[in-house]
């Protein structure tokens, strides 16, 4: 973990960190036991979920880099990669697997559905999304809701967006920087915003992550491709 929040680090471990992380701020209790028992059993039920990883995913290769330091930290392969691993048909068994750690919105849907959850919205493009629709999705963004959103992670690094890659949690709606209030229909494309996500075991606002920059409306538009926005786990 980083900051106390699930951590994915050199893993494609994005869409378990996203789900762990709605679970230890709705549900500590769950989350700790849940490792717990995976620990102590190999094998946990979450909610209506029985979560068994393969051995490979016990005995992962490549675990730790040539200095010795875990490339994920081990509490967080233990929850994540068994999340993962237990959905797929081959094994995850290393932080290398980057295709057997993709997260399709459905996994998103499975895990938040089994743990007592609701889905309110869910919708993925291969394309970037329209305006009118990462508008809706960024005012879903409550106390009451989590909202998953599958970006190019281009949108924090600074890079060019080339299709959908990673999954983050928004943490507030998405805010007009010029009028310090939540973007809406009249928003113009040229205006600059910011909000604040959670990524790579952090909570904080676009702009602090690599890119150390806010987009304009038109910008931030053309690296979101998905969403998955659930009720608070009970």
């Amino acid at each position: 973990m980083f900051n106390n929040y699930p951590d994915k680090n050199e893993s494609s471990l994005c869409g378990p960190a996203t789900f762990l992380y709605a679970l230890l701020k709705d549900r500590p209790d769950l989350y700790s036991k849940y490792i717990k028992d995976l620990w102590n059993a190999g094998k946990a039920i979450l909610g209506s979920l029985e979560i068994t990883p393969s051995q490979g995913c016990r005995h992962p290769t490549n675990y730790t880099s040539s200095d010795g330091q875990t490339r994920v930290p081990a509490i967080d392969w233990i929850s994540m990669a068994s999340l993962r691993d237990d959905m797929n048909f081959f094994d995850y068994s290393s932080p290398d697997e980057e295709f057997s750690g993709i997260t399709m919105p459905s996994a998103i849907v499975e895990w938040t559905t089994g743990v007592g959850s609701k889905i309110i919205f869910n919708n993925m493009s291969l394309g970037a999304l329209a305006k009118y629709m990462i508008i809706e999705i960024s005012n879903y963004v409550s106390s009451e809701n989590h909202v998953a959103v599958l970006v190019n992670d281009g949108l924090l690094k600074g890079y060019p967006s080339k299709g959908p890659t990673h999954w983050i949690m928004w943490d507030s709606k998405i805010i007009s920087v010029s009028t310090g209030l939540p973007v809406d229909e009249n928003t113009p494309d040229t205006d600059l915003v910011d909000l604040s996500v959670f990524s790579w075991g952090e909570v904080k606002k676009m702009s602090s992550f690599r890119i150390n920059r806010t987009r304009s409306f038109k910008e931030f538009c053309g690296y979101i491709y998905g969403a998955v926005v659930f009720e608070k786990i009970r």
